[in-house]
């Protein structure tokens, strides 16, 4: 008798875990919904660490916003993250797929089209370490892109 009393006690503090839903067509606000969620007043495509209010996911994460609501949720590559660029979309850090060297938005396929003149210098070690917006156009070279002035 005993011991079935200290195994249903036991039972008490059982918790159930459960995954985040995909956020493919599922509740993504991943914050709180009292505060009004991370993507209020936001639309667009952010990092999980560029000021979304309450969010709770990854700092890497790229998380699309519409409508007050947080839409898609996106991991991007573990060791990369997310590249945070001022005043225009956030996007993956995809400074792996061209090595060593100064690209232009354009030149990488993940980066949105608002990218295009965005000057991005990427290490030795597969990341991004400067990410500057070109006042008027980034022309592209084969890893020393700048930022062209008319």
């Amino acid at each position: 008798m005993g011991g079935l009393l200290l195994l249903c006690l036991g039972c008490t503090f059982l918790v159930n875990f459960h995954d985040a839903p995909g956020c493919d067509g599922g509740d993504c606000s991943g914050g709180d919904s009292g505060a009004g969620g991370p993507c209020v007043g936001r639309a667009g495509d952010f990092c999980g660490n560029d000021n979304l209010n309450g969010y709770q996911g990854a700092p890497s994460d790229l998380v699309s916003c519409a409508g007050d609501a947080v839409i898609r949720v996106r991991a991007c590559e573990a060791g990369a993250g997310c590249l945070t660029v001022p005043a225009l979309p956030d996007t993956c850090d995809d400074c792996r797929a061209k090595g060593v060297g100064s690209f232009c938005g354009r030149e990488f396929k993940s980066f949105p089209p608002d990218d295009s003149d965005v000057l991005v210098t990427c290490s030795d070690a597969g990341a991004a370490t400067g990410v500057v917006v070109c006042p008027s156009v980034c022309r592209a070279g084969a890893g020393d892109a700048s930022c062209q002035s008319f």
